[in-house]
């Protein structure tokens, strides 16, 4: 209402201006004087109708952000290295250093990996037990330890638990379980219920070691042990694939073995070539290591044998015994 008054005062005032200009003299002083009254109401109309259009606009809301949420716990992770063909179920536990609290996460047949999520910021011990089908432990309890990061031959002699640092908002990697032969005795009780943890004595032994090939990749190969001073047949063996590095044979009753790698084809690779953990291995493959002769390595119920590297490609022929394996 008060915009349109002051609309209507503006062309009032704009049509007399017009029409004065032809009145006598005294006439247009009069309406003069009128004029002015009202042009003086203008700028306060105006001014009064600007405040309420502004009062009656709608304000924006205050700009607002909300903050991207930070992960408040973090997690380990790792692979699970066990001693045989297959990997059992398992449950893998951390347990957090100078604490009672532990969390723990269950894995399934056949899975050679772990991870356990939503660890609070703290060190921790990890530590793997075998489940049996009826959910009980079963035999070896496997660590993240010294002994395993030394490389578990017979110069490591620490079973220490290793402390593994977890940060809000990240998962721990290559924290590998791979350490078997500790005993179960040096580690906590397995949590969480199941059948009192019995262990029994473990009656045979594991030869393990790294691989390697006088070629840029590494072929499939079939790693053999074979039991000195015993028949053809007595032999173990393990089969890796084309660019494993590493190996490890299982089982093994106690006895002195001769470890030989043999290439099994595929990819490329011709089969059946071998290198042997000879004396020339320790001596360093070099030109002036001549002898070519295996090396007996013995093996003791329940001990692991590391660092066996059946490297040796350079042996004149009839070196080694033939591929034995089907």
């Amino acid at each position: 209402m008060r915009f349109r008054k002051a609309l209507f005062l503006c062309v009032l005032v704009t049509f007399v201006i017009s029409y004065c200009s032809a009145l006598p003299q005294d006439v247009q002083q009069a309406v003069q004087g009128t004029m002015q009254a009202l042009t003086a109401q203008v700028p306060l109309l105006q001014t009064e109708v600007s405040s309420q259009l502004t009062q009656a606009a709608p304000s924006a809301a205050p700009a607002t952000s909300t903050p991207t949420p930070q992960a408040a716990n973090g997690g380990i992770a790792g692979a699970l290295l066990f001693p045989s063909e297959g990997v059992p179920a398992m449950r893998v536990v951390a347990f957090q250093a100078g604490s009672d609290a532990f969390f723990w996460v269950d894995t399934p047949q056949g899975q050679g990996s772990y991870v356990i999520n939503d660890l609070p910021e703290a060190s921790y011990h990890i530590v793997a037990y075998p489940l049996s089908d009826s959910g009980s432990p079963v035999q070896l309890t496997g660590a993240y330890d010294e002994y395993g990061l030394c490389g578990m031959h017979q110069g490591c002699t620490s079973f220490e638990l290793i402390d593994v640092a977890v940060h809000a908002g990240v998962v721990t990697q290559g924290i590998d379980i791979v350490n078997w032969y500790g005993g179960p005795e040096l580690y906590p009780t397995m949590p969480g219920g199941g059948a009192p943890f019995i262990p029994t004595p473990i009656q045979t032994g594991f030869i393990a070691g790294t691989l390697s090939y006088p070629a840029e990749a590494l072929p499939a190969m079939a790693i053999v042990a074979f039991k000195v001073g015993g028949a053809p047949t007595d032999y173990y063996y393990t089969i890796t694939d084309a660019g494993a590095s590493s190996y490890q044979i299982a089982g093994l009753e106690a006895g002195s073995y001769y470890v030989v790698a043999y290439t099994v084809g595929g990819g490329g690779f011709p089969s059946g070539l071998a290198g042997g953990y000879t004396q020339a291995v320790p001596c360093g493959l070099s030109v002036s290591c001549t002898d070519h002769s295996l090396i007996a390595v013995h093996v003791n119920a329940g001990q692991f044998v590391g660092g066996i590297q059946p490297a040796d490609w350079y042996a004149p022929d009839g070196s080694f015994p033939a591929y034995p394996v089907p």
